[in-house]
């Protein structure tokens, strides 16, 4: 009898999103995750001594051999990073295998987010690390770019989401903390919405998945 090997696949950044199948990765314990990771972070600290800031680095590369992942799935995790974004693209795909997949959503520009946000992507960014664009004059990373989409709110949805951000913050606050930590009907009535929206509405979402 032939034993199937179990297929590795990581959910990068996962935070409540758990993934059945993956293993969960995330730099906060209070989600759940499978494992506690740091990803590569430069940032400035204050020391007291100079009386100056200095530059410093903190995390690692992840803690799987060279080829030997299937699938990474990193959601709305890649925009927190600026300087760290090419050394954390070429460790995805220093550890996927041959053939394996890295699917990745980002915000689109700006995406009407977080100030949290430090970086911005838009269809362009992901073709620079496929070896066929020929606009770049470096090989890229990955063989093939499968899906290289714009993803948009529908009309309603859009509407809503404007109205919503008209209230008042009391109230704004008070409806993303009841969508958030009780996911119920306010849930169900978005999704619901989403699904026969019609997707003329804004853009918030870019969604690639590339071939190694």
């Amino acid at each position: 009898m032939i034993k199937l090997r179990k297929q590795l696949k990581l959910n990068i950044g996962a935070g409540k999103d758990y993934k059945e199948g993956y293993v969960n990765i995330d730099q906060h314990s209070d989600n759940g995750a499978d494992l506690i990771h740091v990803f590569p972070r430069i940032k400035l600290e204050w020391n007291e001594i100079e009386k100056d800031y200095w530059v410093v680095c903190e995390g690692s590369p992840l803690p799987y051999d060279d080829e030997s992942v299937d699938e990474i799935f990193c959601s709305h995790f890649l925009e927190d990073f600026v300087y760290e974004f090419e050394t954390i693209m070429q460790d995805f795909h220093r550890v996927l295998k041959e053939g394996g997949r890295l699917h990745i959503k980002v915000p689109y520009e700006q995406s009407y987010g977080s100030f949290y946000h430090k970086r911005f992507f838009d269809k362009n960014t992901f073709r620079g690390f496929v070896s066929q664009n020929f606009h770049y004059q470096d090989k890229g990373m990955f063989s093939e770019i499968i899906i290289n989409k714009v993803n948009r709110y529908g009309l309603l949805t859009s509407i809503a989401l404007f109205l919503l951000g008209r209230t008042k913050y009391k109230t704004q606050d008070k409806f993303w903390k009841k969508h958030y930590e009780s996911p119920g009907k306010i849930d169900k009535i978005f999704n619901f919405i989403r699904k026969y929206d019609l997707r003329i509405g804004m853009r918030y979402e870019i969604e690639a998945i590339l071939i190694k």
